[in-house]
């Protein structure tokens, strides 16, 4: 299983989560005329770990999940969610056939209010930290 597959299949899995967003997780967009609260998700960077002439399989992407609210105690409340189910988590991500994560780590917040479209958000940075099969 891919990493960004087992991270869906994580965050739709999570109640406080799912009971606020429902299956609405999309990947880098937000899709046009989406129903509010939702979650997307970006992968922003990543570092792999090398050997002499070999890749370990280790990696260190930083994702993007970002929360969008038509009102701020929504979009905080989600964020919140979010939070409880990725900061510090360490085990296998997805179910029996997902990813060995060894932690995950929030590494920062941002809010804003977008006016063209009433919209609020909460950008938030995670380090997950895990090993692909090479």
């Amino acid at each position: 299983m891919r990493f960004e597959e087992a991270l869906f299949a994580h965050l739709k899995a999570f109640t406080g989560l799912k009971n606020l967003v429902g299956d609405r997780i999309y990947p880098l967009i937000l899709p046009q005329k989406a129903v509010l609260p939702a979650v997307t998700y970006q992968k922003v960077s990543g570092e792999r770990l090398h050997e002499l002439q070999r890749d370990t399989g280790f990696t260190r992407p930083v994702y993007q999940l970002s929360c969008w609210a038509e009102n701020y105690p929504q979009c905080k409340a989600v964020a919140e969610q979010l939070r409880l189910c990725l900061q510090d988590y360490s085990g296998l991500m997805g179910g029996t056939e997902g990813v060995a994560v060894g932690a995950v780590l929030l590494e920062g917040e941002l809010e804003g209010y977008e006016s063209d479209t009433g919209t609020f958000y909460i950008n938030m940075d995670f380090q997950f930290y895990y090993s692909e099969q090479v």
